[in-house]
């Protein structure tokens, strides 16, 4: 059995407990039964919509170590031995704690070597070269990225045209981009020669907005909390995406993408991309929306005119991530 510590709202999206779902549904088809340990409620429909049982501590999801009594209380009447932690908040009190009376997993995004677990999970693009410490089991770099059995073995993608842009930010997007992308490339003489598949997430406070202004534009299709996003990413040609695991998603698809961010977790992996010249980085709205706005058009117009470009990406996409991340993830915890 095991157990899963994580949180999700409108505030931090869904992207914690996404992964997470992905891991619980891999420990599921190999025979482990999977529960989520929640401080609120907030995403317990998304994971008992999906069959896993949830327990809600009533806590403050950013004051995690306020919590601990509670958690004892739980870990002592479920017999927990194994618990998987994902929260930017825990901290290395909390560990030691909890490790006092089982073995602690957790999925790092930052390099944080302050915590003393028995097992970190980071499968960022550039992790592979990250030092631990005393740590004793590492399952870094992206053969550990946790995507869905849909991401599994996908043909190469056909990039013979472009006609069809996929645009999606996040569980949020607190900063709005999605409408004000939309609103730049309106302004485009190209705007109608391509379709747009609008991602608008479970949490997105624009949802009305984007509605009211785009739902009736022929070309533009509003995807409202949807559940099958590798359809809508093998079905497009090129993507516009902030970062975070839909990238990876991306590059199991070979969807030849665009990256902008919009959080400080993003940006080490934006640059990794970058760098290795795999997904053009447009930059960060909070810095600069303007100049972002404007790399995304101009990237956009390079990857419509460009085969070569196109085939080159997809193909140095799929070939970063296999899909099989899970199964490692779960075969990582099996052994502790």
């Amino acid at each position: 059995m095991l157990y899963i510590r994580v949180d999700g709202n409108d505030i931090i999206a869904t992207g914690h407990v996404m992964r997470c779902l992905a891991i619980a549904e891999k420990m599921r088809k190999i025979g482990e039964d999977v529960t989520f340990i929640l401080a609120d409620e907030c995403p317990k429909d998304i994971i008992e919509n999906r069959g896993f049982r949830t327990i809600s501590l009533d806590s403050d999801w950013q004051n995690m170590e306020a919590e601990i009594p509670k958690l004892r209380k739980v870990i002592e009447e479920n017999k927990i031995e194994m618990l998987l932690i994902d929260s930017y908040y825990v901290t290395s009190k909390y560990v030691e704690e909890l490790r006092k009376k089982i073995k602690v997993a957790y999925i790092d995004d930052f390099n944080d070597c302050s915590l003393n677990v028995d097992l970190l999970i980071n499968y960022n693009i550039y992790a592979s070269v990250l030092e631990y410490g005393n740590i004793k089991n590492l399952a870094l770099g992206t053969e550990f990225v946790p995507l869905r059995q849909e991401f599994q073995n996908i043909v190469a993608k056909d990039v013979s045209k472009v006609s069809k842009i996929l645009i999606t930010s996040g569980g949020t997007d607190n900063y709005n981009i999605t409408d004000k992308i939309l609103s730049r490339v309106k302004q485009c003489e190209w705007f109608e020669t391509f379709t747009y598949y609008v991602v608008i997430g479970k949490y997105n406070k624009n949802k009305d907005l984007l509605q009211n202004k785009w739902g009736n534009v022929s070309n533009i299709k509003l995807l409202c909390d949807i559940s099958n996003m590798s359809k809508y990413m093998q079905m497009c040609d090129v993507a516009i995406s902030a970062g975070g695991t839909t990238v990876y998603e991306l590059c199991a698809s070979g969807i030849p993408s665009i990256l902008y961010t919009i959080a400080d977790n993003q940006l080490s992996m934006a640059r990794a991309f970058q760098e290795r010249n795999l997904i053009p980085w447009a930059g960060d709205v909070r810095i600069d929306e303007e100049k972002c706005l404007d790399k995304i058009i101009f990237y956009l117009q390079q990857y419509a005119v460009d085969y070569e470009r196109r085939k080159n990406t997809s193909e140095a996409m799929q070939a970063v991530v296999d899909g099989k991340g899970c199964q490692r993830i779960a075969e990582a915890i099996l052994k502790l």
